[in-house]
């Protein structure tokens, strides 16, 4: 605290009457015992008791300034015995800084014989400095002179520092609300009385503008209801509600606030954070949200999310439903994942996913899990690494579990099938029927040959044993024969027969059960008896029906049901059922020979296949090579997208926190910074600047491969024209010479054609900085189906050793105390170059300039 606010602090009071008698004071303190005049409070209070027994301390000095008088209390509040003072001057203990001051206005008081009250500090017994605050009153002698001065004084020191720490704790709260970024207020009853500058900001307002506003008059109609009861209710939880700037707009805030006291007055603290960005941000996630729910609910697949460090799974419902879970039936964890692989599954499986880890690339691989039922069904699982953290170790992987079993089973036969095809037709193992024909064909075929002749079929096993379905079977077959144990056990037995192999012709005889008409006919392959296409289960007039009546009671069938069933079973001649048969023989050696001939053809192909397989293998690596690297690129372009959207993010944030606190340094404590430490807070401001640009250069770089191409006719001449006078303007106090050539006209994209040029154009004024006489020149011709450009300068330079770090982010060849800038220019004019279809090289020398060419499609 400097004179000027300790002089605040001073009160001159008028002499306590004319006359009065003086104080006699000698070692044992005032002998009269008068009242001791004080200046605290009123102007000349009386103490009622003697001096020995005031609690604040109390001394008097002569003219000539010295104590005459000391009470006891000087011990305990200042640790001086009273002997030790006396006869010492006033003054002598008072603090260098403050003695001035305080014997100038003893000496005013002396004069003019006017009491009066002051702060200073004195020091104790122990050396420190403790602040007091005297009221000296003067005493004369009858004829008015100056005899001495009655002083009573009192320890502040608990006072002043409480004052001091009040101050500034006040100016950080100004310092810390002014840097806010929420918008702060200060009300009284409602009525704003204090405001920082990012409310005014918030709002539209100058901040003197807010100074006694109705907080309500901040908000839209319909929330200035909910403010009040909050207010009414002191509620201090966050609030969301539409605020109303001072144009007449509205958008939504987050108001948080509380109450408080300044002094004696209950005020409310309020802050105000606008919110529309990240209300933006919910409602598109709240979409994005909605389309990955109907996404989900509309596929077959089951998704899963998988916490690395904790185990935790989260499992989608289709998920589980494709297992035949209910949702939530076992720990979503890991472990329950690999407690229902199969345990020739597990290691292959866990191998792929670790790997998968370990290189964070994309993994597909197949295996079985065990549905509810028992069932193993094959799944094919993908997924990757969606997560990491900073040291690059993966948090999350996510991804999809496919059913594939209907396509493994095919696959399985498909390849039992192939196997057979392709080997010896003599080979020791069996071929079936189920290896070399499709059933459902067989099947469909089948039904429509006993369709079309009124006859029963089916294609049995050599041993009787059905593989398709019977196709218009009588009922008595059907229903009653085949119904009874030793029934069925003799048609196995009778098919068995009338199929057997016949080079000559189909088997025509009596079935060995019924007795009805049936016939056969071998199906071969390579000599090998695979199946018997059987027909019949139709009856001529020769049939006696006394043997088939008592075939019933044989088969212990109900002789009743069994006749009516007899009697309806179809009745064909036996020259009529000759030719169906016939017609059966042809058909199945069609079948054999065709059969025959697809094992030679499959021989064939896997001989040619065989032939082929290094060229396979080679094509196969390769595209396994571009795949890995198409994988590589999808992961550092998503690192890219993810990095931009940090620095968008992320960086502005503390960037703008070390460029505002920065300002205030610079600002509000000029006066308490030396001459470096102005030069190091200008440096801080102009790096964080410097910083900003690079942000912004690589948010631009990022979003260039998003933004679409829109080509149209772009009169080159003119571009160039207008992007040289505006590089030309950022330095207008150098003189460069340009030179432009008439350029080819071009389909391309103009802003992204601006942008090329501003950066090519702004590095060669840049690099020719260093030049008596700066020279540009800019030429174009047409070559073929495309047209060249160059931008050629006198400038730096560059050794063409270094050529190809020319074009990638943050490369650069000159220091930044050369030549500025991020080192992102180049990087963004070439991939503007390669969005356009064409190619970006340079050609320079050490201090004899440079010339960069680019090309593109005509």
């Amino acid at each position: 605290m400097g004179d000027d606010q300790l002089a605040q602090h001073e009160t001159i009071h008028e002499p306590c009457g004319s006359g009065s008698d003086p104080i006699q004071t000698d070692r044992e303190g005032p002998k009269n015992k008068q009242p001791i005049k004080s200046g605290f409070g009123d102007s000349n209070p009386i103490i009622h008791c003697s001096p020995d027994d005031i609690p604040d301390l109390v001394c008097t000095v002569d003219s000539t300034e010295r104590y005459r008088y000391v009470n006891p209390a000087y011990k305990r509040v200042l640790g001086y015995e009273p002997e030790e003072l006396l006869n010492e001057s006033l003054f002598a203990r008072v603090h260098p800084d403050d003695r001035s001051r305080v014997t100038n206005n003893f000496n005013r008081g002396a004069c003019t014989a006017l009491d009066f009250e002051t702060e200073y500090r004195y020091q104790n017994a122990d050396g420190r400095y403790v602040w007091l605050r005297s009221a000296f009153s003067f005493l004369n002698d009858g004829t008015g002179a100056h005899t001495g001065a009655a002083i009573i004084s009192c320890d502040i020191t608990e006072y002043k520092n409480t004052a001091a720490a009040l101050a500034e704790s006040e100016q950080r709260f100004r310092t810390l609300a002014e840097a806010a970024f929420e918008g702060i207020a200060v009300s009284e009853d409602g009525v704003l009385i204090d405001a920082n500058e990012q409310l005014a900001r918030i709002f539209g307002y100058d901040r003197e503008e807010l100074i006694g506003m109705s907080g309500l008059d901040l908000l839209s109609p319909e929330s200035r209801d909910a403010m009040a009861d909050a207010v009414k209710s002191n509620t201090n939880e966050g609030l969301e509600l539409v605020a109303l700037a001072k144009d007449g707009t509205t958008f939504p805030v987050e108001v948080r606030g509380r109450m408080a006291s300044i002094g004696d007055r209950r005020v409310r603290l309020t802050a105000v954070r606008d919110v529309s960005e990240r209300k933006q941000i919910e409602a598109a996630l709240c979409k994005s949200e909605e389309r990955l729910r109907l996404a989900l609910e509309g596929t077959s697949d089951g998704i899963w999310d998988w916490h690395v460090e904790t185990g935790h799974v989260y499992y989608s419902p289709r998920w589980f439903a494709m297992l035949g879970y209910e949702p939530n039936e076992f720990p979503p964890c890991y472990e329950s994942w690999r407690r229902l692989v199969h345990p020739d599954d597990v290691e292959a499986a866990e191998a792929v996913v670790k790997e998968a880890l370990l290189k964070k690339l994309p993994f597909s691989a197949e295996f079985r899990l065990k549905a509810k039922n028992g069932d193993w069904l094959w799944i094919l699982g993908r997924g990757k690494v969606v997560e990491s953290s900073a040291e690059g170790e993966p948090i999350r992987m996510a991804g999809s579990h496919t059913d594939i079993t209907e396509r493994k089973l095919a696959e399985e036969a498909l390849e039992k099938r192939i196997v057979v095809l392709t080997q010896a037709v003599d080979a020791d193992e069996d071929i079936t029927f189920d290896d070399l024909f499709d059933k459902s064909e067989i099947q469909r075929l089948q039904d429509l040959y006993a369709e079309a002749f009124g006859v029963g079929a089916l294609v049995t096993r050599p041993d009787g044993t059905p593989i398709t379905e019977p196709s218009n079977f009588c009922t008595l077959c059907e229903q009653i024969v085949r119904q009874s144990p030793t029934g069925v056990r003799n048609c196995h037995y009778s098919d068995s027969i009338i199929g057997r192999y016949n080079a000559s012709g189909p088997t025509i005889q009596s079935c060995l059960s019924a007795g009805l008409c049936n016939a056969g006919a071998s199906i071969t392959v390579g000599g090998r008896h695979v199946a018997n296409w059987l027909i019949g289960q139709v009856r001529n007039e020769s049939l006696d029906e006394k043997e088939i009546m008592e075939y019933a009671r044989k088969i212990g069938a109900q002789e009743s049901a069994f006749r009516e069933a007899y009697l309806k079973v179809p009745v064909m001649s036996q020259d009529h059922f000759d030719r169906a048969a016939r017609v059966l023989f042809v058909l199945a050696n069609q079948i054999s020979t065709a059969a025959f001939r697809n094992v030679q053809q499959a021989r064939y192909i896997a001989e040619s296949k065989r032939a082929e397989k290094e060229i396979c293998e080679l094509t196969e690596t390769l595209e396994r090579r571009v795949h890995e690297r198409t994988a590589e690129l999808e992961e550092a372009t998503k690192e890219l997208e993810a990095f931009s959207y940090s620095v968008s993010h992320d960086l502005r944030a503390p960037l703008r926190a070390i460029d505002g606190f920065s300002g205030i340094l610079e600002n509000n404590y000029r006066s308490s910074l030396d001459e470096e430490g102005l030069r190091v807070v200008s440096i801080v401001r102009d790096e964080a600047r410097r910083m900003g640009r690079l942000i912004d250069d690589l948010l631009r770089f990022s979003r260039l491969s998003k933004q679409p191409l829109k080509r149209e006719e772009t009169d080159m001449t003119s571009l160039v024209k207008e992007v040289f006078e505006l590089v030309r303007r950022e330095e207008p106090n150098r003189n460069v010479t340009f030179h432009l050539e008439a350029l080819p006209e071009i389909m391309a994209d103009p802003p992204l054609l601006r942008q090329l040029w501003v950066n090519l154009l702004g590095n060669a004024v840049k690099f020719s900085r260093g030049r008596k006489h700066p020279e540009i020149s800019v030429s174009g011709k047409v070559l073929s189906d495309e047209a060249v450009y160059s931008v050629k300068d006198n400038g730096a330079g560059f050794n063409m050793k270094y050529a190809e770090r020319l074009f990638g982010v943050f490369q650069r060849l000159h220091g930044q105390e050369e030549f500025e800038g991020t080192g992102v220019g180049l990087a963004l004019a070439q991939r503007i170059v390669h969005r356009h279809g064409g190619r970006i090289w340079a050609e320079a020398e050490v201090d004899r300039g440079a010339t960069f060419h680019f090309t593109l499609a005509k």
